[in-house]
């Protein structure tokens, strides 16, 4: 469903991960951030997206955490059982949703640990969607470090030429078939993120710029800076 203003679309959060490199007691998507823990701030960007339509939530299957922390607050989300990888996790969520809608729908697929993602960042995607964009568009940012090439051995090898590199931000969107049917097709340890299962295919999906606040909490220095942009937006 294409109109001059609106879209059919859904989101994908997995949230079945530990995110060991944080190093805390709990999965770090329930972490606290800014008051919530940090996926309720990813729950409630999509929730209040007018034409976001559901929100699938695949969880580890033994999550003792949902119940207690998120429950039932968004009435949008549907939850179900994640598998041993983000790209079982995604596959399994788009099993479930195939039930409901039809292979040109828009999923979002987002970070459960990315709670800064802004609505301007929405509005973006969503402006380029309406292009009818395919087969998908991913938000990047510019990587603005000098990059070296190191060994095992932590010895510098080569500096890399930045010029033509991105750090894949999420949301990534793409057609529920298209992005069913690449998953289906790759090795769940080769997908790195949903545009790299896509890219395997041969297909090219766009690249889009988006705000560099929309950070990913993956080490505990990151929590501290999720909890000064949110803070920042909620101030806006």
């Amino acid at each position: 469903m294409n109109s001059s203003d609106s879209i059919q679309a859904i989101a994908i959060i997995p949230a079945a991960g530990i995110g060991s490199r944080m190093k805390a007691e709990i999965p770090k998507q329930y972490l606290q951030c800014a008051g919530h823990p940090i996926i309720w701030h990813s729950l409630a960007r999509f929730q209040n997206c007018q034409w976001i339509q559901k929100i699938y939530v695949p969880l580890a299957d033994d999550d003792p955490y949902w119940e207690e922390l998120i429950g039932t607050e968004f009435n949008k989300v549907i939850t179900l059982t994640g598998g041993d990888s983000r790209a079982q996790s995604v596959m399994n969520a788009l099993d479930r949703a195939s039930d409901d809608y039809q292979e040109n729908t828009w999923v979002f697929v987002h970070d459960a640990a990315r709670p800064c993602l802004g609505e301007e960042d929405l509005e973006l995607l969503k402006s380029e969607l309406l292009k009818n964009i395919k087969p998908g568009v991913i938000l990047v940012n510019k990587v603005n470090d000098t990059v070296k090439s190191v060994n095992d051995n932590g010895v510098i090898q080569s500096t890399i030429d930045r010029t033509s590199l991105w750090c894949a931000l999420t949301p990534q969107v793409f057609p529920l078939g298209i992005l069913r049917l690449a998953l289906a097709q790759t090795e769940p340890a080769k997908i790195t993120d949903e545009a790299s299962a896509i890219e395997l295919t041969g297909a090219e999906p766009i690249v889009l710029q988006g705000n560099s606040r929309n950070i990913k909490v993956t080490r505990p220095e990151d929590l501290e800076l999720a909890e000064l942009y949110l803070s920042k937006m909620n101030n806006e």
